[in-house]
């Protein structure tokens, strides 16, 4: 091969090396799938945590109130229940105000929209 032909070949890959990337509509339509996968995993788990934690609360609240109870002669245990009953009435606000500040935060109801915050798609 001479020396012009080889400049041509290299000529011809230099420009396909440089030329945009086509993507396919189904690449994208993967693309698309791979990335709201997680987001929607993160939504139910996020709910499933909303939805269970009120019954937790109340278990957990019922239960320090019956070891605060049955505690009447320990001091540690009246202490330790009452502990367990505050510590469940913080849980309770906490859950109660999840739903606020992720619309103060500009959220709404979709956490996948909170990808913002690590560089993701716009608030």
């Amino acid at each position: 091969m001479n020396l012009r032909g080889a400049f041509f070949i290299l000529l011809i890959l230099a420009k396909n090396a440089l030329a945009e990337p086509t993507v396919s509509q189904s690449a994208r339509d993967m693309a698309n799938l791979i990335q709201s996968v997680p987001c929607d995993v993160i939504d139910q788990v996020f709910y499933a945590i909303i939805s269970v934690g009120p019954g937790i609360v109340a278990i957990m609240f019922i239960y320090g109130g019956i070891k605060y109870a049955y505690s009447a002669d320990d001091p540690s245990g009246r202490k330790q229940g009452k502990t367990i009953m505050i510590h469940s009435l913080i849980g309770a606000i906490l859950i109660m105000l999840v739903d606020p500040i992720l619309n103060i935060m500009g959220i709404g109801g979709n956490l996948c929209s909170a990808m913002w915050f690590l560089g993701g798609g716009t608030p």
